[in-house]
């Protein structure tokens, strides 16, 4: 199946998604900097979480993103999943698994489905070094990547130590370490 958008560069992929419909699974940690990164290129973004309505929660992070001029429509709620139906591209939330019935469906529908820590493996021309495990990870990245600019590199560090690097993949050229 031709895939129906472009991710060879942040600039190829971001102008391929204006005639997408959009969903973004889970409005957690890592997924409000990518509604932020692709607001501006999309407006017809659907952002699904299984909270309910009236979560304090949910109210902060809804003023989150106006701040950021970003205001997607949203299906929230216990029974989210029953609204995805239709999207072009769909972002899951990493902790859920893609074998979920919803995300199955709507792959054989021809749907793209990712996330947000792939979209931003694809993207990034430099070197990813990453750290995974139960305990250690923060310690381990946090060595590692001052070991990296020691050595003279251009460093971003991110991830699950409360980073998000998709909205820096623009700045990151093939010389630095990630």
């Amino acid at each position: 199946m031709k895939s129906i958008i472009s991710i060879s560069n942040p600039a190829q992929f971001l102008s391929s998604l204006s005639d997408k419909r959009i969903a973004v699974i889970g409005a957690g940690i890592s997924n409000r900097p990518l509604i932020r990164w692709l607001w501006p290129h999309n407006q017809n973004i659907t952002v699904f979480d299984m909270m309910r309505e009236d979560d304090a929660r949910l109210f902060a992070i809804q003023d989150y993103l106006k701040k950021s001029d970003c205001h997607p429509n949203w299906s929230v709620s216990p029974t989210y999943l029953d609204r995805l139906h239709d999207f072009d591209i769909i972002f899951r939330t990493p902790r859920m698994r893609p074998d979920l019935p919803e995300l199955v469906r709507e792959r054989e529908r021809g749907a793209y489905i990712t996330s947000e820590i792939e979209l931003f493996i694809q993207l990034c021309p430099a070197p990813i070094y990453a750290v995974t495990g139960s305990d250690g990870k923060t310690t381990v990245t946090t060595l590692i990547s001052r070991m990296l600019q020691s050595a003279g590199y251009r460093v971003f560090t991110g991830g699950n130590i409360g980073t998000p690097l998709l909205d820096q993949v623009e700045r990151i050229d093939a010389s630095d370490r990630v």
